[in-house]
C-alpha cells in the first residue's frame, strides 16, 4: 500500500510525495502534483463542418512554460457536471463557440510521470459562435485552422515561437493525407 506525505499545497494543486515499493521490492518514493477535490479535465477536439473543414484552437499564455501555447480548448470539470456538459461549457467560455457532442472519449493521462490528472477528450460538431468569457486569469486568443495541413499551420506557428501542445500535435499526426480529407 501507498502512502502520500503532502509536501506543499496551493488553491488548485497540491505536491505529494508518494512512498511505493517497485517490482524489485525495493522501496522509493514520488514526487507528483495533484488537484485538489479530485477534479478532472476535458479537451475539445472542435470542428466546424464547412469546405474545407477546420478546427478551433486557442492560442494561450501559459505561466508554467512562460510561453504562448497553441492547444486544444480544455478546462475543469465542475463537480456534478457531467462531462459533455462540462465540454461545451468550456468551449464556450474560451472560444465562444458551441455545438453537438459527437463523441466522449475515455479518460487519460496528459503527463502519469508528473500529475494524475484526468482528461477526457470530446469531439464537438461546431454549429455557430457567439461570445467568449475567459477568466480574469486566462490569456486566449482563439484560432481556427483548417484540418488539410495542420501539421504545416502547427509548424510555421511553431517557427514563429509559439508551443504547441503534445495532444494537438498528436492529433494533427494522426490526420489522414491532405488528399483525403477533401
Amino acid at each position: 500500500m501507498s502512502e502520500d506525505l503532502v509536501l506543499g499545497e496551493g488553491k488548485w494543486l497540491k505536491l505529494v510525495d508518494r512512498s511505493y515499493v517497485n517490482t524489485g521490492g525495493k522501496a522509493g518514493t514520488w514526487e507528483f502534483a495533484t488537484r485538489k477535490n479530485e477534479m478532472r479535465s476535458v479537451c475539445m477536439i472542435a470542428i466546424k463542418q464547412q469546405s474545407p473543414p477546420t478546427i478551433v484552437l486557442v492560442r494561450q499564455f501559459r505561466v508554467p512554460v512562460d510561453a504562448w501555447v497553441v492547444e486544444l480548448p480544455a478546462g475543469l470539470i465542475e463537480p456534478g457536471e457531467g462531462i459533455d456538459e462540462a465540454a461545451l461549457r468550456e468551449l464556450a467560455e474560451e472560444t465562444g463557440y458551441h455545438g453537438n457532442v459527437v463523441r466522449v472519449g475515455p479518460y487519460g493521462y496528459n503527463s502519469p510521470g508528473m500529475s494524475d490528472e484526468r482528461v477526457a477528450c470530446v469531439r464537438i460538431d461546431v454549429t455557430g459562435r457567439g461570445s467568449s468569457a475567459p477568466t480574469a486569469d486566462e490569456r486566449i486568443e482563439v484560432l481556427e485552422l483548417p484540418l488539410q495541413g495542420l501539421t504545416d499551420a502547427l509548424q510555421m506557428l511553431e517557427s514563429d515561437g509559439t508551443h504547441i501542445d503534445a495532444k494537438l500535435w498528436f492529433f494533427a499526426e494522426g490526420l489522414p493525407a491532405p488528399s483525403r480529407l477533401a
